[in-house]
């Protein structure tokens, strides 16, 4: 009788355990544009920041009945960042909205935007439209000769977020608040170092010139400032690992005329950072350079995974493969213009270059005129460019391939059916940023191209191809 009294007692503390301290989030969602049978799927993770590391995200998936979908998750943090988005629908997707990690959302849509409701409403409503503040871009063309005028007008967006996130203070946690103000910050400030980098990074001295002078004249009359954040604020932010990262790649890479030192890099975050944060910094570092990381560092890998205290880190590290050669790729199946099934291994004795990008990405808009010179210089030889969207909307894909933004006429257009990153392509390869370059020899072993096009003009991609015909 005993025995049996103590397994109720235990059962019952068990239960009541999960009843106090068990934390899940409830998201459901009525949105004119789903039908049934549509999947909604719902990413949960600590390290937003970390976006193509599928490994660190919990994945579930919903099946709208209607236009409805419901989904039940345990989170089992204080917080998360949750990200929604709808396969095969060109609906904007809502991403990585910092949470607190018991309650429910309830999303609706109106005239094109999303409306919340529920425990957890006002905190997602707050997100989004503070997004939709600070997504209001300047108009005139990002350019060298009008940095400051732009960065200026970021500025004002970001004042104009803040001042919006301040008048919430009656419906949000003061915590929570304080987390928002600090993703905004640098979240808009990593954008800044982003376009920097994206758009200065050119062979020709007087366009870097005119960047390195007008960056400097900005900092010097800077109009946004840092404001004074908790240590906890800034690493559970969902921007401050990327946004230092930027930071070092302009002001002590790009504005010195230095090119990237992979070692030199890790040495400075190890210095200037606790050990818990240059940690987070070395493995983001790692995953933002992938394929062109410098080859004596790959030697370090087992060191740092035998030393990382962050357990997660850890397991990055291990799954962490940057491809210089390998096996024969798999037959994997894409999705022609024509809706017509395309396999790998149809272009079998040919060396193969495979562009994985998607619409809305800026670097893979600016090495695409790059690469058509490429592809037009083996026109007519065994060569085959395939230009592979990962887009989630087959609707979008399609248009971008009518622009001609990111293609030419001189490659096959192909698509993920709308996989976006989970698609098994994406998975095998760890594809973890975009656009990445991957060339496949004549018996379809793959290699990582390792530079950006536009730092030699597509020269080693050029050397690449022809060691391998």
């Amino acid at each position: 009788m005993n025995k049996y009294r103590t397994i109720l007692v235990v059962l019952a503390l068990l239960c009541l355990h999960n009843m106090l301290f068990a934390k899940s989030i409830k998201i459901t969602g009525k949105l004119s544009f789903l039908n049934t049978g549509d999947t909604v799927q719902v990413k949960i993770t600590k390290y937003p920041e970390l976006r193509e590391s599928a490994q660190l995200f919990n994945k579930h998936e919903a099946v709208a009945k209607g236009n409805s979908f419901e989904l039940l998750i345990d989170s089992g943090e204080p917080y998360v960042y949750v990200s929604l988005s709808f396969k095969n629908k060109s609906a904007a997707a809502l991403p990585n909205y910092f949470c607190l990690a018991d309650g429910d959302v309830q999303t609706s849509d109106e005239d094109g935007a999303y409306h919340f409701q529920g425990i957890l409403g006002k905190l997602f409503e707050a997100q989004y439209v503070a997004g939709r503040i600070l997504n209001q871009k300047p108009t005139m063309k990002f350019n060298g000769e009008n940095l400051v005028t732009y960065f200026n007008a970021l500025d004002e967006n970001y004042a104009k977020a803040l001042q919006y996130l301040d008048g919430q203070k009656e419906w949000l946690d003061g915590s929570a608040l304080l987390q928002l103000r600090a993703n905004t910050f640098f979240g808009i400030e990593n954008y800044k170092y982003q376009l920097i980098l994206m758009y200065g990074h050119q062979q020709m001295d007087s366009i870097h010139l005119a960047f390195t002078t007008s960056y400097q004249q900005y900092m010097q009359n800077k109009l946004s400032v840092e404001l004074p954040f908790s240590d906890a604020n800034k690493r559970n932010s969902s921007s401050f690992a990327s946004f230092l990262i930027g930071k070092y790649r302009v002001d002590s890479c790009f504005i010195k005329g230095e090119p990237v030192n992979d070692r030199k890099a890790l040495a400075f975050f190890k210095s200037n950072y606790p050990a818990i944060l240059s940690e987070r910094l070395a493995v983001n570092y790692m995953l933002s350079r992938g394929p062109k990381l410098s080859e004596d560092l790959r030697n370090e890998f087992d060191y740092l995974q035998a030393n990382l205290r962050d357990t997660n880190f850890r397991r990055i590290l291990s799954d962490l493969s940057i491809k210089t050669s390998g096996g024969q790729i798999k037959n994997y199946t894409l999705i022609g213009e024509d809706g017509q099934k395309v396999g790998l291994h149809d272009f079998k004795g040919k060396v193969v270059v495979l562009d994985f990008y998607y619409t809305g990405c800026g670097n893979c808009k600016l090495i695409a005129p790059i690469l058509h010179q490429v592809e037009k210089r083996f026109k007519g030889k065994e060569v085959i460019f395939l230009s592979i969207s990962i887009d989630r909307s087959r609707d979008k894909w399609l248009s971008s391939v009518r622009s001609r933004a990111y293609s030419s006429g001189l490659s096959k257009d192909l698509y993920t059916s709308g996989n976006g990153a989970d698609d098994p392509i994406i998975q095998e390869l760890k594809i973890i940023g975009y656009p990445t370059l991957i060339i496949l020899d004549k018996d379809g072993k793959p290699t990582t191209a390792k530079k950006d096009l536009r730092e030699d003009n597509g020269a080693d991609l050029t050397t690449d191809i022809e060691k391998r015909l």
